[in-house]
C-alpha cells in the first residue's frame, strides 16, 4: 500500500536521495534547480508517498 504525506523536516534526505538517483547529481546545474535555489518548496502543498516505510516518491511544488 502506497501512503501519501505532506512532506515534513525528516523527509529531506530521502527526497535527496530519490531524485539524485531519479535525475543524476548533475540535476544541481540544471536551469530548473538554479531557479529553485535559495527557496523552500510550499509545505502545504508538497507530497511524500511512502511504500512499506520508504519514501518512493515525491511532489514539490514551488513558488516562482
Amino acid at each position: 500500500m502506497i501512503t501519501l504525506k505532506n512532506e515534513r523536516d525528516e523527509h529531506a534526505s530521502a527526497i535527496e536521495h530519490l531524485l539524485d538517483k531519479a535525475f543524476g547529481e548533475e540535476r544541481h546545474y540544471k536551469t530548473c534547480q538554479r531557479l529553485r535555489d535559495g527557496q523552500e518548496p510550499i509545505r502545504d502543498l508538497s507530497l511524500v508517498a511512502l511504500g512499506k516505510g520508504q519514501l518512493i516518491g515525491t511532489v514539490r511544488m514551488w513558488a516562482m
